[in-house]
């Protein structure tokens, strides 16, 4: 620069900064840069530099209906479903459900994001819904008390985190177009010009292109829904959520310790909350207008970050994400995770999947091979063996995206969970990456330059990153749909039934909670016959008991045909009776007392002239005639057609002789023998073949028994354990139809079942067969639940009437056999049924195993292995046919815990001798 240019610019700064000396302003951008570098200075070393706003994180933009509206115009909706249960599935049907999986994805349009969150929890609140109900529901429950151990007992066991609860949800993303205004210079200096003082054409355009994808959205929700039920075969395993759902899932995750005592704030409802009484007005609720919606009601916590991990409040929270691939994937590998016994505390899964256009892939990938092939026909002399790896995937690649039914798009995975110490956390982390790892080599690990911003991509509704960020989950890998059903919760456990529908909750092998009751009512498990099957020592009498506790708890009344006295704590429990049919004592079990008593209903239909009952009378009949016979115990022919004619009108005319007594056999005798003309002749012959059978002094007592038939009780135990003459089992069991015959029209309101313990043992002679086939027929007419218990499936092979019981048996509660193969076949068990009774564990002290199978439309139909284990009070009163799994000290002390009142006739049933083996006590009769 010149001396002649340099004075004067010299001259004209001077003068400059003079004015601005001046008028002030030297000062004010003096102590704004001393203020800029102040801040700056203390963000670098100052503890305060360490903190940020964390509400203009988060991408949430609103929540409104059933809308969800994140940063870049995303829009979401989300269902919450039941994951398809696998367990009993062979692995032709995972196959087959694994591509029924993937149509999910590949109906989905481009551009289209998916998203599937897990929460799998250790919380067993379930189990205050269900035994707390269950104790308050029967006023006169003895069994109350134990209800409540029950449910501490689970609540406990989720304390430690041996229990497992799933929430499964799914999210789906379509993001609006820019919005273009009107095309030519004048129009759109018109429509700008409008809008300086009304901005309605804006909004015009704005509001169509919400609707526009509001609408895409709902198609693919609705979409999902009607492929999902199909699926399943059902309709309530899914359910859509509402925008103020998903912002309380939002506010839980970003407010992990404070959840834990206080539910999510309510946003979006303008209802009001009336708590002031009936003359009063109810409370204003206002809306706060000044408020940063709805981020910062979602903010109630402060974020400390540390390297990997990162504080809310004091409460330390980790996630990891993908790294690597499996080297091979399978459509139901996630399950490995679900399932693994080692990850007892709650985890979250976080996988989405944004799909992207087949054909703009397909042509990246060609150019990439493209690409690939110049440099290997360079280096034709010295091939690279990756180059060439690469392009044979390429190639493979192509091939599938082309042939077959698959989509691709980029796949993020995530895992998510919480400690209160960091010793803890890296101990959680551990396990979760070593769990991960069994899923065919895949590898997730932490982030620690931005662990945060990757957090916050597992939130729903937000995959796609933080506010201000346009990477989102920078770890996302592209895959095809195939990959992503491998990664994501599309299945788990089995649910059971519904809350209100259970009447007890049982434990899954890995800990899952499977609320479970059958009752003929029900809405989706409405067959109520069962079938225990399982060796000695596996624990089926247990079982037994425990659903017979459930029953009487639900207020049924019930009658159990019993072997050897396995019933005698709980029918003690209730002040039952106890009957056992090898006593010469027993009297008023009505073996004819056949007419109709109070508290009895019938229809007109159901009574014949004389005002008997039909079925009864028809039953009178069958028994007279069997005992009419050569051999009764025997299966042969029935008698001469003449003579149960014959027999059918000396039946009826013993009852009018008798107007009002019951009669005997020895009235039935008398009867025959007056009869006269054609019928005389073959009335003394059958007569002369009753009183054969009249004489067998093992069952004269039952057979002229004139006394009154007993009252019905709310428990009855029959116990044939220690009869050994043929000719008195019959009779009992004969006895027995007409006590039910009695009991199943007493009271009609009252709900009732019935069980039959050791039906292989009670059921050798073909005629007592038929007997108990009547019985169950006669029960289930009434929507009796029924249960048949045996110790060898080829018990309920050996005649018709037991292979129809059989058949009726839709619930089959499977113990460890002896012969798994044999009972798969007998039972008609499917090849992953099969599969999962061989992996059964024998009984021990601590549980039993067993594969519960039950009517479903999912795919294998339904099945779950059950570990089923017991407190100590509920282990006390079942072990009615074993060895002792709990002192009375220890149940009494459950039971305590309870605070409820113990009724004295439960602690009666604690102090009962279990019977053990062959030194078993025999039951004294109780009225």
């Amino acid at each position: 620069m010149s001396t002649q240019t340099f004075l004067p610019t010299l001259l004209i700064i001077v003068v400059l900064a003079i004015v601005v000396q001046r008028i002030g302003l030297l000062d004010f951008l003096l102590e704004q840069i001393g203020r800029f570098g102040y801040w700056a200075i203390k963000w670098l070393f100052a503890i305060e530099g360490s903190w940020g706003s964390l509400v203009h994180k988060l991408a949430y933009r609103d929540f409104y209906g059933d809308i969800v509206e994140t940063k870049n115009g995303w829009f979401w909706v989300g269902v919450e479903i039941i994951p398809l249960p696998t367990d009993g599935l062979s692995n032709k049907d995972k196959n087959c459900l694994t591509i029924s999986i993937n149509n999910f994805y590949t109906i989905l349009p481009p551009n289209t994001k998916i998203q599937q969150i897990s929460n799998i929890d250790t919380d067993a609140n379930v189990a205050n819904t269900v035994f707390n109900r269950i104790a308050k529901a029967n006023p006169v429950n003895v069994f109350a008390p134990l209800q409540i151990a029950r449910r501490n007992y689970l609540l406990r066991a989720g304390y430690k985190g041996e229990v497992k609860t799933t929430k499964t949800y799914i999210f789906f993303s379509r993001q609006a177009s820019e919005v273009s205004v009107e095309s030519g210079f004048i129009r759109s200096a018109v429509t700008f010009l409008k809008s300086l003082y009304n901005p309605k054409p804006f909004l015009d355009i704005e509001r169509a292109e919400f609707i526009r994808v509001k609408e895409e959205l709902v198609r693919i929700r609705e979409t999902f829904i009607n492929n999902y039920k199909s699926v399943w075969g059902t309709d309530d395993v899914v359910r859509k959520l509402s925008a103020q759902e998903i912002h309380e899932i939002a506010w839980t995750r970003v407010n992990p310790e404070l959840a834990e005592r206080h539910p999510a704030p309510d946003y979006g409802s303008s209802a009001n909350t009336n708590i002031a009484s009936d003359d009063d007005e109810p409370l204003d609720n206002f809306p706060t207008l000044l408020i940063d919606n709805p981020r910062q009601i979602l903010c109630q916590s402060t974020v400390k970050v540390e390297k990997d991990y990162f504080l809310f409040n004091d409460k330390f929270c980790q996630t990891v994400s993908l790294a690597r691939l499996p080297t091979t994937a399978n459509g139901l590998m996630a399950e490995i995770l679900y399932r693994d016994s080692q990850i007892s505390f709650p985890i979250v899964i976080s996988t989405h999947y944004h799909v992207k256009d087949k054909n703009h892939v397909n042509h990246q990938l060609a150019k990439k091979q493209n690409w690939l092939r110049a440099a290997m026909r360079r280096s034709a002399k010295n091939p690279d063996t990756v180059e060439d790896l690469q392009n044979d995937q390429y190639s493979a690649l192509i091939r599938l995206l082309n042939t077959q039914n698959l989509a691709i798009g980029e796949l993020g995975f995530s895992i998510t969970f919480w400690a209160n110490s960091k010793s803890e956390l890296y101990r959680r982390r551990d396990l979760v990456i070593s769990s991960v790892q069994a899923m065919n080599g895949c590898r997730v690990s932490s982030e620690g330059h931005c662990g945060l911003n990757l957090h916050l991509t597992t939130l729903p509704c937000t995959p796609h990153g933080i506010a201000g960020d346009s990477t989102g989950d920078f770890r996302r890998k592209l895959s095809l749909s195939r990959e992503a059903v491998a990664f994501s919760p599309w299945t788990s456990s089995p649910k059971g039934v519904s809350l209100q529908e259970a009447f007890d909750i049982f434990q899954g092998r890995e800990g899952n909670l499977l609320p479970w009751g059958t009752d003929p009512r029900h809405r989706r498990f409405r067959n109520g016959m069962a079938m225990i099957i399982g060796k000695s020592g596996s624990g089926k009498s247990a079982l037994l008991n425990k659903l017979r506790i459930n029953w009487l708890s639900n207020g049924r009344v019930g009658v159990s045909i019993d072997y050897q006295n396995s019933a005698i704590r709980v029918a003690r429990a209730v002040d039952g009776l106890v009957i056992d049919v090898s006593k010469p004592n027993i009297r008023g079990l009505g073996l004819f007392a056949i007419r109709p008593r109070a508290n009895e209903h019938f229809e007109p239909e159901e009574l014949n002239d004389e005002g008997l009952p039909k079925d009864r009378v028809l039953a009178v009949n069958e028994m007279l005639e069997i005992f009419c016979l050569d051999d009764p115990t025997k299966q042969e022919t029935r008698l001469d057609p003449e003579m149960v004619s014959v027999l059918n009108k000396a039946v009826l005319k013993t009852y009018a002789r008798l107007v009002t007594a019951t009669p005997i056999i020895d009235d039935f005798i008398v009867t025959l023998r007056k009869l006269s003309g054609q019928d005389g002749e073959l009335g003394r012959k059958l007569a002369a073949r009753l009183e054969l059978f009249a004489k067998n002094s093992g069952v004269g007592h039952w057979l002229n028994d004139r006394s009154e038939p007993l009252p019905i009780n709310n428990y009855v135990v029959f116990d044939f354990g220690y009869v050994n003459n043929a000719r008195l089992k019959l009779v009992a069991a004969m006895a027995l139809v007409m006590y039910l015959e009695r009991f199943v029209h007493n009271n009609p309101g009252v709900a009732k079942f019935l069980d039959i313990d050791e039906v292989g043992e009670i059921c050798k002679e073909p005629i007592l067969a038929k007997i108990i086939d009547r019985l169950v027929r006669t029960a289930r007419k009434k929507n009796a639940v029924v249960t048949v218990s045996s110790q060898d499936p080829r018990d309920f092979d050996t005649n018709k009437e037991l292979r129809g019981i059989m058949s009726s048996c839709e619930i089959k509660y499977i113990f460890e056999l002896v012969d798994a193969e044999l009972a798969a076949k007998t039972l008609k068990l499917t090849s992953g049924q099969y599969k999962a009774i061989k992996t059964l564990k024998p009984a021990t002290k601590d549980f039993s195993e067993f594969l519960l199978t039950y009517p479903s439309s999912a795919p294998g139909s339904g099945s779950a292995i059950i570990r089923m284990k017991y407190p100590p009070a509920e282990a006390r009163l079942v072990a009615g046919a074993g060895f002792e799994l709990a002192t009375y000290d220890e149940a009494l002390r459950d039971l305590q815990t309870s605070k409820m009142p113990i009724h004295p006739s439960l602690l009666a049933a604690m102090q009962t001798t279990a019977l053990v083996g062959t030194n078993r006590e025999i039951a004294k009769v109780a009225s």
